[in-house]
């Protein structure tokens, strides 16, 4: 019997607390990991069990690609949908295919090509759904709306315990593409300057205590 793809749905303990480490994350509305801060567990157990995973893997070509495929799926399998994060896990696991088209024919390979298509499938539904969506392309006056919507919430959630959530509806808004193809350039510094300062305090806090 051939192994089974590893992925943040196998029953993995380090891997299921990895998984549950970001819930609180998406619960909080943030749609990518690079909100995550580093030094966070979520990122702690991912490492943990991404070497667990290399270790396994290690002389062994196929095996690798298999872990480096549950690792580039990881952050998409727990559940981030930020559309422009979507894209570059799809160049990564383009990188892997082109890894894959260099292994021997036979099972293992075949079964990869399939495993990767179905992730890029999944992958690729993000993006889609983004660049299909009703508010993709909102009237002009629709616009100072939204981009103060995003501004407001943003300053409102600047208070205690609130700062990882302040930054991570700034990043996503910078991110959201009705923004990044309507607004000026001068609310996209505005949007910037506003991130950088919540950054700053998070920092702050985080030294002060």
């Amino acid at each position: 019997m051939r192994e089974h793809l590893p992925t943040p749905e196998s029953s993995d303990p380090l891997c299921d607390a990895a998984l549950k480490a970001c819930v609180p994350f998406i619960e909080k509305g943030l749609r990518t990991p690079d909100a995550i801060p580093l030094d966070d567990s979520a990122h702690k157990l991912f490492n943990e069990w991404k070497e667990a995973l290399d270790q396994k893997a290690e002389g062994n070509p196929v095996a690798q690609l298999k872990a480096d495929i549950a690792a580039s799926m990881f952050y998409i399998e727990a559940g981030f949908t930020d559309p422009e994060y979507a894209e570059e896990v799809d160049s990564w696991l383009m990188e892997d295919y082109e890894r894959i088209k260099n292994l021997p024919e036979g099972a293992d390979k075949s079964e990869l090509i399939e495993h990767i298509q179905a992730a890029r499938a999944k992958v690729k539904a993000l993006f889609k759904e983004s660049s299909e969506s009703t508010l993709e392309n909102p009237p002009q006056n629709e616009i100072p709306s939204l981009f103060q919507s995003k501004i407001k919430e943003a300053e409102a959630l600047d208070g205690e315990g609130k700062l990882l959530s302040a930054i991570g509806t700034l990043a996503t808004a910078l991110n959201d593409p009705r923004f990044k193809k309507t607004i000026s350039e001068e609310e996209r510094k505005r949007m910037m300057a506003l991130k950088d300062e919540l950054q700053k305090k998070r920092k702050e806090k985080q030294s002060a205590s």
